[in-house]
């Protein structure tokens, strides 16, 4: 849930990654279905929705509303996600409202979580093979690609609302996951995984951008 892919002239920019394996006990094969392994965001270490591989948690636990809209026209395309999966938190609910807005040029999600407490925010971006990802130093990350097809450069940056600031890492082949992508069954592929790392006192909200033909 919440995860989405990005492709720019029919070639993969933000991917998904794929699956390992499907081996529970392996810490690969089980990362290839957590929320870390997509287009997405944990708090508190807990994924959108529970129990996608354990179905002895209770249906209460597992069980959560979602809710779709989206709008178009001329110059945008704007889709929203609503959800309730992160009630389950004990410290206090949490809601959470994803919306991704396209037009020519331009991609932006936009996290909106509101709640009253402080909350671990890790939110993942996952890179498709091809693409080179530098750090600016100052919030925002040059992406570059040797596909010859596309030869373009992007622009990546995130603002929080408020004081809140958050941690950035980049992962290459990182030994619990990040950093690799799967092709296929049993095969492993070193791509750039984007993680940012965040302790914040909610309400937040999050946006990222993707810009080219700047």
């Amino acid at each position: 849930m919440l995860s989405f892919v990005l492709y720019y002239k029919s070639k993969p920019i933000l991917t998904d990654i794929g699956r390992f394996n499907y081996n529970i006990t392996d810490e690969i094969g089980t990362y290839g279905y957590s929320a870390k392994a997509h287009n997405s965001l944990t708090i508190d270490g807990l994924d959108p929705q529970a129990g996608i591989n354990n179905r002895k948690l209770p249906d209460f636990y597992r069980s959560s509303k979602v809710t779709t809209d989206y709008s178009i026209d001329s110059k945008w395309f704007e889709f929203i996600i609503e959800h309730n999966g992160f009630c389950r938190l004990f410290s206090e609910p949490v809601k959470h409202k994803r919306t991704f807005k396209l037009s020519n040029g331009y991609f932006s999600l936009e996290d909106n979580l509101r709640g009253k407490k402080k909350h671990q925010v890790n939110t993942y971006f996952h890179w498709a093979p091809g693409l080179n990802i530098e750090n600016n130093n100052n919030g925002s990350f040059m992406v570059s690609t040797t596909i010859k097809q596309v030869n373009k450069e992007f622009h990546f940056s995130k603002i929080t609302n408020g004081y809140e600031t958050s941690q950035s890492k980049l992962f290459n082949a990182n030994s619990s996951g990040l950093g690799w992508s799967f092709p296929n069954y049993g095969l492993k592929e070193k791509i750039n995984s984007l993680g940012f790392f965040q302790q914040a006192k909610l309400p937040i909200i999050n946006k990222y951008t993707l810009e080219w033909n700047l």
